[in-house]
């Protein structure tokens, strides 16, 4: 099968190959004093707020885990003070599939003991049920 580029009229590998193009971006990196801010923010209005809060927070605990990994994550992935898990994103596209562990660090565990659900085999059980109904139905969530 020959690709053939028509915005440049080229052949990807050919003498006037198509090259993607790159951005080198400047990272910004939060400061202690930044992180000790958001770690410890409060000033929420509504629950819906609190919860979104909680999403981010879980994320960043989590070492920067998208929120489909966090989701996912069981009861019985939680050993010895680590969660262990495989990412969703990759799982099926790599031959050679890759567990990431994650240490349960104070925050982490009180957060898991806050929000987690121990009545479902999925530590934030609750989240789940409230993705599925913002799926359902987007507006309900209008306010946060």
């Amino acid at each position: 099968m020959i690709l053939f580029n028509y915005a440049t009229n080229s052949m990807p590998n050919g003498k006037n190959k198509y090259i993607i193009k790159t951005y080198n971006t400047e990272k910004q990196i939060f400061s202690v004093d930044q992180v000790h801010r958001l770690m410890f923010f409060n000033a929420f209005d509504t629950k819906y707020q609190r919860n979104a809060y909680n999403h981010w927070k879980l994320c960043f605990l989590c070492n920067g885990s998208n929120m489909s990994d966090v989701l996912q994550f069981k009861w019985t992935d939680i050993e010895d003070d680590f969660i262990s898990f495989v990412r969703q994103k990759t799982k099926n596209r790599t031959k050679n599939v890759r567990k990431l562990s994650i240490p349960i660090i104070r925050p982490l565990k009180e957060l898991i003991e806050e929000i987690g659900n121990k009545e479902s085999e999925y530590i934030f059980g609750g989240f789940r049920s409230a993705s599925k109904e913002l799926m359902r139905n987007p507006m309900a969530f209008r306010n946060l």
